[in-house]
């Protein structure tokens, strides 16, 4: 199932059969609805919150305060995950979820057998997971109404897509259309606050500079040019020779990045297991990557963390926990909606990002 067409987001089929054929089993679907819950009967009087989500790493970390929320009105509650590949290591790692489990065809049986007080669907446009909120017994069933998405039939309530503010606020957000009583406007911050304080250790006084010059295998309008990760290097390396360097990264694609950079003095660190990478980005001094999981992940266990947005918007998917953004200065940018809606493929607005622009942004965070 990890090559399904469900789980990707750069497939033109894929996304093509997610819509045309996705829209119209949802309607189909929640006609039924009534009649599913009919012959199903009462409902436990114990039931669980349902959460699913497709993708991916910094999704996830940026949904924690959404998930705390759900924390504090369901307290003795179990929460259940049910997402994409990419996002099972981190579910389990993050101790918040009672049960993680693939999101595939398989997972349809196990879920309508399933009472489930709430189900909240936090993906922003996939058909899928909206038809799979569809498929267990629930009283209330929550999710984005997007934009031109027509996923939104499939829930009891929705809440608007919000793109003037991040998108841990709107997962924050969707969370409260489907629980009963207000909250103040500083709730939002203080889960933020108390997200990130329960997973950071003190900090490092002169520790590593970890270097992530990847942006996965379907992310390189994002990435940074490799010469310029080069030459950021050779700019540490003028302001103190001292400083230690290390570069990660994960798959085939960028092992030749890292391998570059390993040849300038970066020490590599390939292929690390969640809690190893979240043990080193925690230890770190300064963390300096692309807009990827990687720069959520460690703007929640670290905070000082330089986050490199060319195509991206800053205020969606900046570094919600903590951290600094260095925006590329080209009028295009951003242009990115829907995490595989590039303007382009060639990078050009991440070329304007100049190394020493990043260094003098490095040395302020470093000393």
């Amino acid at each position: 199932m990890k090559n399904s067409l469900f789980f990707s987001r750069t497939s033109d089929l894929a996304k093509s059969i997610d819509r045309y054929v996705g829209v119209g089993l949802i309607l189909f679907m929640a006609l039924l609805s009534p009649l599913h819950k009919m012959l199903r009967g009462r409902r436990r009087s114990e039931a669980s919150i349902l959460v699913l989500k497709i993708s991916a790493l910094g999704d996830l970390v940026v949904m924690l305060p959404a998930i705390r929320r759900i924390r504090r009105h369901y307290p003795q509650s179990e929460i259940h995950f049910f997402g994409g590949p990419s996002t099972l290591e981190i579910a389990s790692s993050l101790n918040e979820f009672s049960k993680v489990g693939l999101l595939n065809l398989k997972s349809v049986i196990q879920l309508f057998r399933e009472d489930y007080e709430l189900v909240v669907d936090f993906d922003q446009w996939s058909r899928f997971t909206a038809l799979m909120a569809l498929i267990p017994r629930a009283k209330r069933r929550v999710g984005f109404r997007s934009p031109n998405q027509f996923r939104h039939y499939a829930f009891d309530q929705v809440y608007d897509l919000d793109f003037s503010k991040h998108m841990g606020r709107n997962f924050w957000n969707l969370v409260g259309v489907g629980l009963s009583g207000l909250e103040e406007e500083t709730a939002f911050t203080d889960d933020i606050h108390s997200c990130a304080q329960s997973r950071r250790k003190a900090p490092v006084s002169k520790g590593a500079v970890i270097l992530h010059p990847g942006c996965g295998a379907h992310g390189s309008p994002r990435q940074w040019p490799i010469e310029l990760w080069i030459q950021l290097i050779a700019d540490i390396k003028a302001i103190d020779p001292a400083i230690p360097i290390v570069t990660t990264g994960a798959g085939d694609v960028e092992q030749g990045l890292v391998s570059k950079l390993a040849e300038k003095g970066a020490q590599p660190l390939m292929n690390l297991s969640i809690s190893e990478l979240t043990k080193v980005l925690s230890e770190s001094s300064v963390v300096v990557t692309g807009n990827t999981g990687v720069m959520h992940l460690a703007s929640l266990v670290n905070g000082r963390v330089l986050g490199l947005h060319g195509p991206t918007s800053e205020v969606l998917w900046g570094p919600l926990f903590g951290g600094q953004v260095i925006r590329s200065s080209l009028s295009c940018s951003p242009c990115l909606t829907w995490g595989h809606d590039y303007g382009c493929s060639d990078a050009v607005c991440m070329k304007v990002i100049r190394p020493k622009q990043v260094a003098m942004a490095l040395k302020e965070l470093y000393a």
